[in-house]
């Protein structure tokens, strides 16, 4: 692992944090997040569980979370994005299909995300990458390099990340098996380790949050990202099409036109 004081901490946090414990202790609802989602107990411990161990840490930048918008600090020194339970209605049905994403911009721009970890607790995944680095998995005791194979072993896989997508499946389903996971950041994440192919919203559903921190690791792994977010807002909509390079080309003629403004 590379000696990245920012990167350190970051992952420390998720795993200075019993998962299970909090989540099965506070499955209450809790109202809506800011961005209005439905939200529940322990999105909200565990948030604050890793924005409050950031800063003891030292961090100095702005730490941001779906939860609240703002924990303090200086953009000047950075921004740290935290969704801290990608697929949390997974997590609440016991499901172990969900991640905290966390994502370190050094300044406020989509280009400028350097560092980023995914936490898959239920699955004990944890992937990062840092900006010309490369991407990893650690696994365990091991850790490999991700590196996204064009190879086509098998029928592609695809992620339909929002239900508008899913009206679309008779045009995805052409080029493969057509899923819905219910993590975005996840099923991202798991194009990285050649687990799936491509993910795909065109229903402006997901937010920077969700896809900060996998958007990295994807990239990283000599993926393709095609997206429309022109703002860098934590809480701003976008589509996306992200994925193999070749697949993600032919997808985006396909459907791209038929996304949500």
């Amino acid at each position: 692992m590379f000696e990245d004081s920012i990167l350190e901490i970051m992952i420390k946090a998720v795993h200075k944090i019993n998962y299970e414990k909090i989540i099965s202790e506070q499955r209450e609802l809790a109202g809506e997040n800011i961005s209005g989602d439905t939200t529940f107990g322990f999105d909200r411990a565990i948030e604050e569980k890793i924005a409050v161990y950031l800063i003891e840490q030292g961090f100095e930048g702005t730490v941001i979370g779906e939860e609240v918008q703002s924990y303090g600090g200086s953009e000047e020194k950075g921004i740290i994005l935290i969704d801290p339970i990608d697929g949390s209605t997974n997590a609440l049905r016991g499901l172990p299909f969900y991640a905290s994403l966390i994502a370190y911009a050094e300044k406020k721009n989509l280009s400028e995300i350097s560092r980023a970890v995914v936490f898959a607790p239920a699955l004990n995944k944890l992937y990062y990458a840092v900006k010309r680095k490369g991407a990893y998995l650690v696994e365990g005791s091991s850790e490999k390099r991700l590196v996204l194979s064009d190879k086509k072993d098998f029928k592609y896989v695809i992620d339909m990340a929002s239900a508008y997508t899913c009206t679309y499946a008779n045009i995805l389903s052409k080029f493969g098996k057509v899923r819905r996971l219910g993590s975005i950041g996840l099923a991202i994440t798991f194009v990285a380790e050649n687990l799936m192919d491509l993910v795909v919203d065109i229903g402006r559903y997901g937010r920077l949050l969700d896809v900060a921190a996998p958007f990295l690791i994807l990239k990283e792994a000599g993926g393709k990202i095609i997206t429309d977010l022109t703002d860098f807002n934590a809480h701003m909509t976008l589509n996306f099409i992200v994925g193999k390079n070749k697949l993600v080309d032919s997808i985006y003629r396909e459907i791209w036109e038929y996304r949500k403004r």
